[in-house]
């Protein structure tokens, strides 16, 4: 029932001062002088109340020295029980338009704040659509979009799997950070030649990767992060046989699935080290094969699994 109460206490309020002032048009320039008195310094300042009757009215209604053609006079101070306020209403020549007291029996003199700012928007304006209620806070700006970013990375190869024996190489690879996206690379490879024997005879091959994976952020701490890479390589293995009656050169193409953990230390903001290590899973294992006798004998066919590792820098933009 109290919050009715005071409602209902507020309207008569309002209505008794406002009736006298009515013939004042909203344009009318408005004095506020808010006093506090003794005890009631916790009270609402000057200034606060001032921005709370201005922000209900929505536009600056206030000024200052004798320019004011109507001056609000309003004082608080303590009551036998809670808070009494008083407001009163005069002319530019000191005639009075009227007074009013309001009563808060609430322990906290801030409790007085939202009737005292409507009163006062009521005499200012009487029409005006005060309702009790601040107008609500503008909502925050929307975020700026987040921006694309692409990190550039040389590095230096090794692996066992993927030509007949140890083999080194290089990779160049393009990573695409793209917002609401995992960050997806594009990847070359080059790889030193190696060869097979049989006897006196043989090949050498070489192997020239490209391809694409998909890295999640899986941990990070500071500058150090830890990514899983997931996706496939296309090779192609150019073999040139030696050291027999006719040596030909083939060429074969073979499709890797792999899984690649990797872990970067960001030095700087945009330089960074990279290692990682992983598995190159064959789709299909093609066979590479010399005549000897009348008998295929197969010279070199890629494992069921190889291991790469790689390591080097990697550039952000």
């Amino acid at each position: 029932m109290r919050p009715l109460v005071i409602a209902m206490t507020v309207l008569v309020a309002a209505a008794s001062l406002t009736s006298s002032v009515r013939a004042q048009t909203p344009s009318a320039r408005h004095a506020l002088r808010w006093t506090r008195g003794a005890g009631a310094d916790r009270c609402l300042d000057p200034s606060a109340l001032r921005a709370a009757v201005e922000a209900r009215l929505r536009r600056t209604v206030f000024v200052d020295g004798p320019v004011a053609s109507i001056v609000i006079e309003a004082h608080v101070a303590p009551a036998v029980a809670g808070w009494h306020v008083t407001i009163a209403v005069r002319d530019a020549g000191g005639v009075s338009l009227g007074a009013r007291d309001l009563d808060e029996p609430a322990p906290d003199c801030r409790a007085v704040d939202d009737a005292l700012a409507l009163v006062i928007a009521l005499i200012v304006d009487p029409d005006a659509a005060a309702t009790g209620a601040s107008p609500p806070p503008a909502p925050p700006p929307a975020p700026p979009p987040a921006p694309w970013r692409v990190a550039v990375a040389v590095a230096g190869a090794a692996a066992a799997g993927v030509l007949p024996g140890a083999a080194a190489g290089g990779t160049l690879a393009v990573t695409i950070d793209a917002p609401r996206m995992p960050p997806a690379m594009i990847r070359a490879g080059r790889w030193f030649e190696d060869e097979a024997t049989a006897g006196a005879a043989g090949a050498r091959f070489g192997l020239t990767t490209a391809g694409v994976a998909v890295c999640p952020q899986l941990w990070r701490r500071g500058a150090i992060a830890v990514t899983g890479c997931g996706g496939g390589e296309l090779g192609r293995i150019t073999a040139r046989g030696f050291g027999f009656d006719r040596s030909e050169r083939v060429t074969a193409f073979i499709g890797y699935a792999l899984i690649e953990p990797r872990i970067a230390v960001r030095l700087r903001r945009s330089l960074e080290v990279q290692a990682g290590a992983g598995v190159w899973i064959p789709v299909v294992r093609p066979r590479f094969t010399f005549d000897q006798g009348g008998t295929p004998v197969v010279l070199y066919q890629p494992p069921a699994v190889a291991v790469v590792g790689v390591a080097g820098i990697g550039l952000h933009f």
